[in-house]
Formats: structure tokens, sequence, C-alpha cells
């Protein structure tokens, strides 16, 4: 059923999701009308837990909302984010994501706990088109009295190459617009530029935010093959309080290791960007080291990890 995909995009999606806000404004723009009436959206919570086995964590990286059921505060579903790993569509997607409901339903059986509805969401990051998934396919040379026996699996489907500059400007959390159109950035300069340079025209000015749109300009920097020049010209065109806090992050990046290669500079990039907020996983990432020597380099410099 696939093997194991590592995908560059993975822990940025996860850590835009893991804020209550701009999760929020996901469920609100993605999830379908019907299901919203019935939901509590503001009781929105994200929460650490995950209902994937090892053998599972092959196919899905997953994040789990819980929201209450209106009219009920008793009554709580479960929103779960399946990110799918793999680059191209797999017809067997939902036998897995099978798989993935029903043994975190065995488990709460085990538990002797009550049982919680789980709706699974399939967030596809690949560039392929990609139809929603149906496990008829699987089937198509079986008469129609055979067909009423294959598991109907409701699901929510979403495919990033799917939504539309229009659609990411309706979005009411800008943080979660900017990082979506970041996502859909192809290696293309002239489609990079345009659309990086778009990211930082409508991102939020406040000084709490510099951290996500540090994150965005490290991800883009990794995914992107934008050069220099180009660069300087993007940051020829932005606001005075954007273009400072991408410069600082630029110059970091740029002449404090990541083209040098030098120890010396890996070392200071990576506690200047420590220091800013910037994850472990995101270090080892710009300074091109693993976790393991990042969080080596901040103990022998003094930071708590």
């Amino acid at each position: 059923m696939g093997k194991k995909v590592h995908n560059p995009h993975d822990k940025f999606v996860r850590e835009t999701f893991s804020d209550p806000e701009r999760a929020q404004a996901f469920v609100e723009e993605f999830l379908p009308e019907n299901l919203l009436r019935d939901l509590n959206i503001p009781s929105l919570k994200v929460l650490k837990d995950s209902y994937l086995g090892k053998d599972m964590k092959e196919y899905f990286s997953d994040l789990i909302l819980e929201l209450e059921v209106k009219g009920s505060k008793e009554e709580k579903l479960k929103l779960s984010l399946l990110f799918e790993h793999k680059s191209v569509p797999d017809k067997y997607v939902l036998i897995q994501v099978g798989h993935y409901l029903f043994s975190h339903l065995f488990k709460q059986i085990r538990q002797k706990k009550t049982l919680e509805l789980v709706i699974p969401l399939i967030y596809y990051q690949g560039k392929q088109k990609w139809d929603v998934p149906n496990l008829l396919e699987l089937y198509k040379n079986y008469p129609q009295s055979v067909l009423e026996y294959v598991p109907r699996l409701k699901h929510i489907f979403i495919a990033l190459n799917e939504i539309s500059d229009e659609q990411i400007s309706t979005i009411r959390n800008s943080m979660l617009a900017a990082s979506i159109t970041a996502q859909k950035l192809l290696e293309n300069p002239i489609s990079a530029v345009r659309d990086f340079n778009r990211i930082l025209s409508v991102f939020p000015t406040d000084e709490k935010y510099t951290n996500f749109l540090n994150l965005i300009v490290v991800y883009i920097f990794e995914i992107t093959n934008i050069s220099e020049k180009e660069l300087a010209n993007v940051f020829e065109n932005i606001p005075a309080p954007i273009k400072n806090k991408v410069m600082t992050t630029y110059d970091r990046l740029i002449q404090k290791g990541k083209i040098e290669g030098k120890l010396e500079g890996k070392i200071e990039m990576t506690l200047t960007l420590f220091d800013d907020g910037i994850g472990i996983t995101q270090l080892a990432k710009a300074a091109n080291i693993s976790e393991k020597e990042v969080i080596k380099i901040l103990k022998d410099n003094g930071r708590e990890v």
C-alpha cells in the first residue's frame, strides 16, 4: 500500500494548524456547510493526541481538533486532519483511513471508554490531480448486488492544488491565507516571486506574528529556487515593518551559514534563530544538520531545550 515518504511540507503544515485561530479559520472555510451548522466553532481545541499507530505513520501525519456539537457540551466531535504524505494519488488511501478509524475505536473499546466520533479529513499536498477517493473504484467489475456490501467510508477530502487564489483571498485569517499560499508555491521562480510578494504584502505587521512569519520565510527558502536577486526585488516592494523582519531572517539564513556551510555560521545561525522562537525541526532544516546536532549546539551554548 505504498512506501514511507518523507514530506518536506508536513512540519510546516502541522505548525500552521496547531494555532487555534488558524485552525478555526480553516474549519470555517473548508468544512461542509451542513456540518458547520451543527458545530460550535469557538469551542475548537487543538489536541496533542495522535490516533496513529507506528504502521500508519508511514502513510499519514495527524492533528486532532476537538469541537463541541451545538446544544450539548457533553457531546464532542473529533475532527482528525490526516496529512497525506504521498506526492501522487493512492487508490488504497481509504483502506488506510478505515484502518485508522477502526483501530482508534477498538482502542476505546479495550479501554472501556465512551466511543468518540471521528471525522477524517484528508489534506492532500501532491501536485498531481486527484479526485475524491471512493472505495467503489476498487471493485469496478462487480455487479451492483455485490457492490452494496462495499463499506461506505465518509470523509472530507481537500486537495491543496485545487484551492484557488480567489478562495484563499476569502479566508478571514491572513496568516492561514499566507500559509496556504506558501504551500502552493512551485519551484517556478516567476510564480514563487509573485506569491511570496503577495504573502508579505498582506501579512499582519503586529510583533506577535513575527515567529510565524519567520517560519514562512524559512519554509519558502527550503522549497523554492528563488535567487538572491529576485528576493531583493521582492523585499523592495513590501511595507517597511515586514521588510525589516524578513530581511533580518534572510540575513541570518544566508549570511550565517546556510549557503557558506561553515560550522561557525551554522552555530551562530542556530542560536540566533532559536532565540527568535524557531523550532528545532526548522533549525535543523535551515542549517542542514540533524536535530540531534541542533540540540547539542543549543545545550553547549547554554540554551534550555
